[in-house]
């Protein structure tokens, strides 16, 4: 059985409502055929409301933390960056850190702040 999921649109219009920030989350897992097309959907999720893309992931290449970071930069959105931890059922996974030594600058924090603040501040 499928389980549910909202469409993308659907999914940053309930973020926008929440005053939320609307990243795009680990790209690498959407099974895109190559860069033109992850781009095609990018802007068209920028349309919708997209304001970040994580760029730093532990599942992420060099080539796709480059690629990432191109696009982020070229659009004009916020790079963030997660370690995926969900729990200790997710093996050699540890909280703050990821996988082996991957360290993310707190710049990302300010950043969403700074977002977080100037899409609040248009919202009122």
């Amino acid at each position: 059985m499928d389980k549910f999921r909202f469409t993308a649109k659907e999914a940053i219009h309930f973020i926008n409502e929440a005053k939320g920030v609307a990243v795009l989350a680990h790209p690498n897992t959407l099974n895109i055929n190559g860069y033109s097309e992850l781009e095609n959907l990018i802007l068209r999720l920028i349309e919708e409301g997209l304001k970040g893309i994580e760029v730093y992931y532990p599942e992420h290449s060099t080539l796709e933390v480059a690629q990432y970071r191109t696009l982020a930069e070229r659009y004009g959105l916020l790079m963030t960056g997660g370690t995926d931890y969900h729990g200790i059922e997710k093996n050699g996974l540890d909280i703050g850190v990821g996988r082996g030594e991957m360290k993310l600058s707190y710049s990302i924090v300010e950043g969403l702040k700074r977002v977080r603040n100037q899409l609040l501040s248009e919202r009122k």
